[in-house]
């Protein structure tokens, strides 16, 4: 089967930099498939040899797009024939409605998630908008692990406060910061 790693997480917290991170750590002839819901995803596949890009297609996977989706996918698997699939989702994508997708019964036997990660950051964790926003919860609560870039200079005491409210919140959560939290991705 293959291993598929889900990516999630508001725009602007890193979801892309970790990504890249974790093709900047990748060792090995495995070959990766990616499929991408930002911006620029073009620009962030160039020189990655082993590695072959999709754009998810329109609708995402969660919600309208599941039947697009899951048909890009399996055309997907099939043309690149990948050994493991990391998917960054858009700041919209709905946890639920692509997890029934993917270990749904049409691709039962040839996918399986591995990894459900959330990328956060501690301005979207201090704004009330996005810590009562339902899709941000969500978000959270289906990832298994949470990452979050190192701390900036200045942004070290709401950094600091992100994480002692999730260990309370979440203490399930698998916690990982920066590139060391990115490798470790790959030893899990």
């Amino acid at each position: 089967m293959i291993g598929v790693s889900v990516l999630f997480g508001a725009q602007g917290a890193g979801k892309t930099d970790l990504l890249g991170e974790v093709l900047r750590c990748r060792v090995g002839e495995e070959k990766w498939q990616v499929w991408w819901g930002g911006k620029g995803w073009g620009l962030m596949g160039q020189g990655v040899e082993g590695v072959a890009w999709r754009i998810l297609p329109a609708g995402c996977a969660c919600c309208v797009g599941q039947v697009s989706f899951q048909r890009s996918f399996v055309r997907g698997l099939r043309e690149d024939r990948p050994q493991r699939v990391w998917m960054e989702l858009p700041a919209t994508a709905e946890p639920q409605g692509l997890l029934e997708v993917l270990c749904g019964e049409d691709l039962r036997g040839t996918v399986v998630v591995e990894q459900v990660i959330t990328a956060i950051h501690p301005k979207h964790w201090a704004s009330s908008r996005y810590r009562e926003s339902p899709l941000y919860r969500a978000q959270i609560e289906h990832a298994g692990i949470l990452w979050s870039s190192e701390a900036k200079q200045g942004e070290d005491s709401t950094w600091e406060a992100m994480w002692r409210d999730i260990r309370a919140l979440y203490p399930e959560k698998q916690l990982l910061v920066g590139p060391a939290g990115a490798l470790r991705l790959l030893e899990i």
